[in-house]
This record gives C-alpha cells, structure tokens and sequence, in this order.
C-alpha cells in the first residue's frame, strides 16, 4: 500500500498536563466528500497514516479536523506529493528531516525518523502566529516539503490550566466581518491563510472560553506559493539536473545529463538548449529526450572467389552487404556495414592430344605424357587463374595381330590378303596421324575330324555335343569346331552299371568312422548312397566295431628348475600333462601326469665392506666388489642361489652415491643417468659381465633378454652396484 505520513505535532509552551482522552480524525482528498476516513488518535503526539493508495502521482491536497466531547474543529488542508515508490514502516530510518519557522533558514533542525513522529523545539519563537516549513528527504532527493500556521501561546494565560473546550476565533487584517472559529486542541491551533495574497498581513486571534477574554495581534508574512519541477525522463538513458521545488516565479536552470551511450535531442516542449532556464508559474513536468549513440563504419572489401572475409567479426564468402552490431570499449553499439565484392578465380579446362615421344609446350605446358596437369596463374585482379590440361598421348602404334583362319580360306583384313600360316608386316597411319606398324600372325586351322570316347551311367542319356544316346555304341556328329571350321565328332559311348557295396570295419571307442560319407561312434549297420568312381550310384552299407581305450593318471613331485620324464611326459613346470599313447589293440592309452613343483631359492644379499676386508658369511669369502652366487641345498632337497652384490667402501659419500640416480627402471631399451659414469658395466645374474661402456650419461640395453640385470657404476675408482629390470 502507497501511504502518506501526515503528522499532527502538538507543540506544547506550557508545563500544566493535558487530557488523555482519544481524539476522532476525518480526513479526505481533493475535496472529495464522499471518500472520507476516519481515524481515533491518542497521547500528546497525535500521528496517523492517510491512505493515499487510490491517488495518482502527483500533487494533491489533504483536509482534516479533529472532534473531541463531540464537538469538530475547523477542517485544516495542506498539499503534498505522491511518488511512485513505496515508504515501509522499515524505511522510516532511511528519512531525514529538515524543518525551520517562518523564513529564518538559521534555525533549521534536522534528523532522521526514528519513528513516525518527531518533537520540535519552539522556545525561542515569540508568541503568536508562526509557519513552521518542513522539507522531507529520501536518498538525499526532497521528496516532499510541506508548511504549516500555529500559534505560539506562552504560559502566562490567565487560567493555571486549558479547558476541556477551548474555542477562538480568528480573522486577518482587520477584515473582522469573516472570522473564522475553532476549538483550541492541547494549546495547538492551525490556522488557514491559503486565501490571503502574498506579502505581510496581521492575525488576530481572539480566545473565548476565558475571563476576560484573550486576544493577541501578530504580523506575518504570507509567502508565495511553491510548486514542483519534476520530470519524467528515462533514468536509463540520463537525468535532469535542477529538479526540485521552488517559490512561485523563481527562474530554474536545468540541464540534461546523458548517460554513457546516449545523447540530448532536445526538451519534451521542443526546446533544444541545454541548460536552460524555466520560470515557475505552475508545477512543471519537464522530460528530456535522449538518442542512443550508435556508431556506424561502412567497409568495402574484395576477396577472391573461394575466400573468406573473417576481419571484423565477419565471416562471409558470397558477394554482398552484411551488418554486424559490435560493443565500443564505451559499451555502445557500433554497427559495421560491409560491402563485400568477390572477383572469380577462373577455371581454363584444355584437352590436347599428341603422338607417342612428343612433347606439348603451350599454355606453360611441358609434358610428354598422357595425363591432368594443372598450371595456377593469376589474372589481372590477383586471383587464381587455373588451367587444367587433360593430355592424350596417341600411341605410334605396333600392333600384333593373331589370326587363325580355315584351312583353304584367305586372310584380308588390315591391308593384308594373304591364305598361308606366317607372319606378316604392314606400315600404315592410324586415324590420329600417328605411325602405326601391324604385325599379322597367321595360324592356319584345319577341317577336324574327331572320335570322342564317353561313359554314362546305366539309365542316363548322353546328351553332349548334339548327341542323344543312352545305350552303348558309336555315333557320327557332323558339327563347326569353335573356328567355325568343318568339325566331325565321332562318338564311342560305354554305359556302366550300378553298385553296391558292404564294408566291414572297427574303431576305437570315442572315435568317429567318417569315410565313404559316413560319420559314426557306436557299433552298428549303417547305409550310405553314393557315387561309384565312374559317377554312377553306388549303395554302400557299413557294419562298425567300437574297440576300447584306456586312461591312466601318474604324479610326480621336482624340484624348480628340473625336468620329470615319465611315459614320455618330459616337462619342468608344475601342472597335469596329458600324454597319448597307442595301446596293443592300436587304440588310445591316455596318460596324465600331475606334476608338483619344490621351489628352489634366490636370494639376493646386498652387502659393503671396507676396502681391504674380505665378505665370508653365507659361504662367501670375496674381497672385491662384484656379483658372486653360491648353490646350497634347501629343505625339500632342491637347490638354492645366493646371489652376493658387494660394494667397497672406498670413502664414496652418502651424498654422491645418492647423486647417481638413472631412469627409467623398468625400461626397454635406453637407461640414462644424472651425470657422465666413467665406466658402466651390466652383469647378468650368474654374475657375468655381458655389457660395457665408458664415459656415458646414456646407455641401450635394447638387445638383452627381457629380465633383472646389475649395473655397476665406477666414477674415480669408487663403484657402486645398483639394480635394473629389462622389459
């Protein structure tokens, strides 16, 4: 809800106590009767809320009086503005106040609302008639300024305390034909000289209710009236400066103040001056018009056809104008209008043709051979021009011909005429003017007389050859052979019967029979209808025996490293091994062997002494530093391998043994180390040295097995053993 605080101050002069007896208020808008509220006030701060939600923006007039032991006091009125924001209860401490009597600005007293109501000091003001100004600001912007007639009584009133009802009357200058009367509320009254002209005037205020009567004469000045300049401009595009609310003919300069991106066109009456001066007569709306500042930049470019114009945020290919809306570093708009023109980039197709060991020299051109050459040049704009040459090579031609003619014909194709097996040459031109050389081969083909022997199965019908023959004999085909040579085929044809067979045989159990077409693991008679080696149908008829086979399992326990031989079984590692063998009845023996594994020990001992001591633990006695390995015999009987890496002493720091470092490790080929070592040589694990390098911050082992290798690290006669796994 919109709310207007009208606050109704009891200015109180005297030291007797007031009632406290609840105060009725009426109060309406604009003189509108017929929309009148009432409120109950209390205490001795009178305060309400006038509900001023159903008015428009703008200035407005407020009326109320007040009624007390049913008696109502003279309506008083003021003006006042309403914004177009909201004022919360939670707002109030966002208000500051300014308020001073009559016209003296010297005495101007000031704060924020802590509540909705606020207590003035008004002792230094002679009795009589005052103005009391009020300005209201919010956000340091005035947002109201009202004013407001009071007496000032003093406490010298002939009676000790005020009456329940105290009335006056009152009228200016010494117009005493049009008083006016009202009740005296708390020893406030508020008087109405909206009538009066501006300048100095008297009040005479006559207090009934008192013995003897009271009356008191005081000079006022009546000020001129105030009014508002406001505005409606967009605060998105700028503001108006000078707005505020000033005495009546007071001449304002106002100035339009753009915000970034945006211009002054000119004031809402057509006035284009900024600042300007205005002279108040009314409340003046004033509204400036602002224009967005939009940059504009015009391009024009060429490009060539195939290329793409990507300046400026563009991205464009095809003739044509194109717009693009960027940000200036300000944050305004700045429109880009290209005009882009694309020249073409031709294309020259060519096609030539040449004879075999030319050369064609045109258009750049040097080629002999027959292909697509392409030869990019630039035309007079500086775009591509590409001429594509599509090259024939016609061949000098030396063709071999084979010809075979019938016996008793003539050859005379291609120049040529001739009837006898040979080979001829004829020199001519082809249709292209290139040379052309034809050798002719001549076979002669001869008039064939053949005999064809044949066989079909008994019933069937020889059908080959134009022949049509199913029963045994010899038969006369006159035919063309594939020459179209005169061909006789004489036909010997045999007939052959249809078999049948019974095969008896024997397989081992778990084995299938599976010839002459048949595929069988159980003992039985089983049928088969096949061909005889002539294609003819053979019945054959199969009576299978199942010998059987036999399966024996076999253990065996080695130590790591070791081989077991057993029925042919020879193997090293642990697991179950299938060996098959042929038993006496030729069938499968399958014999599986479980073997166990014993492991057989490697240890690796690293271990440094001084120079000059000798290393005899674990059955060593070594001196020097090295790889040494030692075979012994371990519980379950195998052999064990200690493997000793020792390393003399020979004052080589902690620090510098750390400072050789190498990497990477795994590796699979190339090792390389922190610094150059003076010698490095790669030992196996039997302690062999297989490997050596001098001087060298980077080695390649790529050429040795996969497997644990030690490189031993000597710089200025120190050494030292660190390990390596090859991938």
């Amino acid at each position: 809800m919109k709310r207007c605080f009208i606050y109704l101050i009891a200015l109180f002069f005297c030291t007797q106590s007031l009632s406290q007896t609840p105060i009725r208020c009426q109060y309406w808008f604009n003189e509108d009767y017929s929309q009148m509220h009432s409120v109950d006030l209390s205490g001795e701060v009178l305060q309400t809320v006038f509900d001023v939600s159903a008015l428009d923006v703008g200035f407005h007039r407020v009326y109320f009086h007040l009624q007390k032991n049913n008696e109502w006091a003279s309506p008083v009125s003021f003006l006042f503005f309403k914004a177009n924001y909201v004022i919360d209860s939670v707002e109030i401490g966002q208000l500051r106040y300014k308020c001073w009597f009559d016209k003296d600005t010297s005495t101007v007293q000031s704060g924020n609302f802590i509540t909705n109501a606020i207590t003035l000091n008004a002792q230094e003001l002679e009795e009589g008639v005052h103005f009391l100004y009020m300005a209201i600001e919010r956000n340091g912007i005035v947002t109201s300024l009202s004013s407001y007639m009071f007496i000032k009584i003093d406490n010298e009133l002939p009676n000790s305390s005020y009456p329940e009802n105290l009335t006056f009357s009152y009228w200016y200058d010494t117009d005493d034909a049009n008083k006016m009367t009202g009740v005296l509320q708390n020893g406030v009254v508020m008087l109405d000289a909206e009538m009066l002209s501006e300048g100095n005037h008297f009040v005479n205020i006559m207090v009934n209710n008192t013995t003897p009567t009271f009356l008191t004469r005081k000079q006022f000045y009546k000020a001129a009236p105030q009014f508002v300049l406001s505005t409606d401009s967009d605060s998105l595009q700028g503001r108006v400066e000078g707005i505020g609310i000033y005495d009546s003919l007071s001449v304002v300069e106002i100035t339009a103040v753009a915000n970034q991106c945006y211009n002054f066109v000119s004031w809402n009456d057509g006035n284009s001056e900024n600042p300007r001066n205005i002279a108040l007569v009314s409340d003046t709306n004033i509204t400036a018009i602002f224009e967005e500042i939009i940059s504009t930049t015009e391009l024009s470019a060429t490009i060539c056809e195939g290329e793409i114009y990507s300046e400026n945020g563009f991205n464009e290919n095809q003739a044509g104008i194109y717009t693009q809306i960027l940000s200036t570093i300000n944050g305004c708009d700045s429109i880009i209008t290209l005009s882009l023109n694309v020249n073409p980039s031709y294309e020259i197709p060519l096609s030539a043709t040449i004879c075999e060991g030319e050369v064609y020299a045109e258009n750049n051109f040097n080629e002999s051979e027959a292909g697509v050459y392409t030869q990019t040049l630039q035309t007079i704009n500086g775009c591509d021009s590409i001429i594509t040459l599509n090259l024939n090579v016609n061949p000098v031609f030396n063709t071999e011909i084979s010809a075979t003619i019938c016996q008793g014909s003539v050859y005379a194709e291609n120049g040529f005429e001739v009837n006898e097996t040979g080979v001829y040459t004829q020199n001519l031109l082809s249709h292209n003017g290139c040379d052309s050389i034809v050798s002719l081969t001549l076979n002669i083909n001869p008039i064939y007389d053949t005999t064809i022997s044949a066989m079909i199965c008994q019933g069937s019908i020889y059908t080959e050859n134009g022949f049509n023959e199913s029963e045994a004999g010899i038969y006369v085909q006159n035919l063309q052979s594939v020459s179209g040579c005169d061909s006789i085929v004489r036909l010997s044809l045999s007939v052959n019967p249809l078999f049948s067979v019974e095969i008896f045989d024997t397989i081992c159990f778990g084995q299938i029979y599976s010839e002459n077409g048949f595929s069988e693991s159980e003992e039985g008679v089983y049928s088969q209808m096949l061909s005889s080696e002539f294609g003819c149908d053979s019945l054959v008829t199969l009576s299978l025996s199942v010998k059987p086979s036999f399966e024996t399992e076999l253990s065996a326990t080695i130590c790591e490293g070791y081989n077991v031989n057993i029925s042919g079984i020879n193997v090293s590692e642990a697991g179950v091994y299938t060996q098959i063998l042929t038993a006496i009845n030729g069938c499968d023996s399958v014999i599986t062997l479980t073997v166990n594994t014993n492991p057989v020990f490697d240890t690796t001992i690293y271990a440094t002494i001084n120079q000059g001591n000798t290393y005899s633990e674990h059955g060593f006695n070594e001196n020097e530093a090295g790889v040494y390995l030692q075979t012994l015999t371990n519980e379950f009987g195998c052999d064990s391998t200690i493997t000793l890496i020792l390393n003399i002493d020979v004052s080589l720091s902690e620090a510098e043994i750390e400072d050789i470092s190498f990497y990477p490790n795994p590796t699979n080929a190339k090792i390389s180390f922190s610094s150059t070592i003076e010698s490095i040589e790669v030992i196996d694990l039997t302690g062999r040295c297989i490997l050596t390098f001098s001087n060298a911050k980077t080695i390649n082992i790529e050429l040795l097995p996969a497997g644990a290798y030690y490189l031993r690290l000597t710089n200025n006669d120190k050494a030292v053993m660190r390990k390596v796994i090859k991938e």
